[in-house]
């Protein structure tokens, strides 16, 4: 689940006013440099510093997902026919769970990644010989 973007910070980077220079909130860049910084240091082969809200992230989901496979397995064993359906629903509802983390930072890094793809490919396309 991803939290959502504070109001005001949401109001800059989306200013769609006609009349105004576009800009980006001051957290925005800050979180776009520090993603740079990163994708840098990883792609000198350097260690990105650890950050201790990933470990707790991925435990609290590790807890949320053996919760809910507790509660099927308990309503397998009752019995009764609504808990057995309520159960396959919930290991349904597990097993749509996505497997894999991502955080903001993630995800402002693959955005880099992709533009960077992107402005290569161009680059290339506009330097490529005419036949």
């Amino acid at each position: 689940m991803k939290k959502a973007t504070k109001g005001a910070v949401w109001q800059i980077n989306n200013n769609k006013q006609p009349n105004r220079n576009k800009r980006t909130a001051n957290v925005t860049r800050s979180q776009i440099k520090e993603a740079a910084t990163e994708l840098a240091l990883e792609a000198k082969g350097e260690r990105v510093p650890d950050k201790p809200w990933n470990k707790a992230i991925e435990r609290r989901q590790n807890e949320v997902r053996q919760l809910y496979k507790k509660l099927s397995d308990e309503l397998d064993k009752t019995g009764q026919k609504e808990d057995k359906k309520l159960a396959q629903d919930v290991r349904k509802f597990l097993a749509g769970m996505p497997k894999e983390i991502l955080t903001q930072n993630d995800e402002i890094k693959r955005r880099i990644t992709q533009e960077a793809v992107q402005a290569k490919r161009t680059a290339t396309v506009d330097k490529a010989p005419e036949r």
